[in-house]
């Protein structure tokens, strides 16, 4: 068995542990809009049940949902002309998308307030000034059912759909919680011993480039849509379902958990945070959160727990990236 440490690469830039959770309520509006499952749009037969994520013990953690008439709509840039109070109200919002897959839609645990939410929830809180919340995971995203619902369908929304383009170009806080529906590249291969090369690493090494390659391109369309403009950028990885999945581990070991299992969501983080360092933008790493300080834990990803401590700690990581309101 491979263990966790032989993967070459680890990306530690920017990496957050979870402070104690808090959860605050947002004001305008505390409710979220719930979208039809996704199905794991994966064509991969174990990313169903991988990364359906509802499986997994059910981790509902990690960003966003938008609740209809909270946004208000996307703000408008005030003109010189504009009266002062008009300006005064445009300096006191903030526009938050939340970019990922059914995890942070909230698809596998009954429609919940998932950490994307609580995280507008506590930047109202927090900073004072009204957030405008924009919830473009799991169904909200254009391409997710027919491309996969992972990093490349992103990509692909990103650069190909309008709506999403003009909504992102205007986002000062950005989270981004998608790639598990992906993990098929790896972990079939690995199951049926065909991941290739001699170290019989090959399928490893092609879905941490893989990742590597679609991050990098999401952080670099988001900053050409948002030119130049200040932007706070979250990039959330998973925790290892294969601790709490039981039909994930049909035919395994039960060292495969924590070898190839905990491999397939180190090399996510991996990616993530190379993404985050190479666009300065913040990885938040999630498994110590959810699974504990050993790595080892089973953690029901969907509960009401798991989604307030991944709010908590994107909350922990400030918002440096941009300037303070005035007036």
């Amino acid at each position: 068995m491979t263990e966790l440490g032989d993967f070459p690469g680890q990306a530690d830039d920017r990496q957050v542990e979870a402070p104690e959770a808090i959860v605050r309520s947002c004001d305008p509006c505390g409710n979220r809009v719930q979208h039809p499952r996704d199905g794991g749009s994966m064509s991969h037969s174990a990313g169903r049940s991988l990364v359906r994520r509802a499986g997994l013990a059910g981790l509902c953690l990690t960003m966003m949902v938008l609740a209809a008439g909270c946004s208000g709509g996307t703000p408008s840039s005030s003109s010189s002309q504009a009266p002062a109070s008009s300006r005064t109200s445009a300096a006191s919002r903030l526009t938050y998308v939340a970019l990922g897959d059914s995890w942070p839609e909230g698809a596998h645990c009954g429609g919940c307030r998932t950490f994307a939410g609580l995280y507008a929830d506590g930047l109202h809180a927090r900073t004072g000034r009204h957030i405008d919340f924009h919830d473009l995971t799991g169904q909200a995203q254009p391409y997710f059912e027919t491309a996969g619902g992972g990093s490349a369908s992103l990509l692909k929304a990103l650069r190909s759909d309008a709506a999403t383009r003009d909504i992102v170009a205007t986002a000062d806080i950005i989270l981004i919680a998608t790639g598990p529906n992906e993990i098929g590249v790896a972990y079939e291969p690995s199951k049926a011993g065909t991941c290739g090369g001699a170290d019989h690493m090959n399928c490893f090494r092609k879905l941490g480039s893989m990742w590597r390659r679609n991050f990098d391109a999401i952080a670099s369309e988001i900053e050409l849509l948002r030119d130049g403009k200040p932007t706070a950028i979250r990039l959330v990885d998973a925790a290892n379902s294969f601790l709490s999945d039981p039909s994930l581990m049909q035919g395994l070991p039960k060292s495969y958990a924590m070898t190839e299992g905990a491999l397939i969501f180190k090399i996510l983080n991996d990616a993530l945070c190379h993404a985050a360092a190479l666009h300065h933008a913040v990885c938040v790493d999630v498994r110590p959160i959810l699974n504990g300080p050993h790595l080892n834990r089973s953690v029901d990803e969907n509960s009401a727990a798991s989604m307030r401590a991944v709010a908590d700690a994107l909350l922990a990581t400030g918002l440096p990236e941009l300037p303070v309101a005035r007036g």
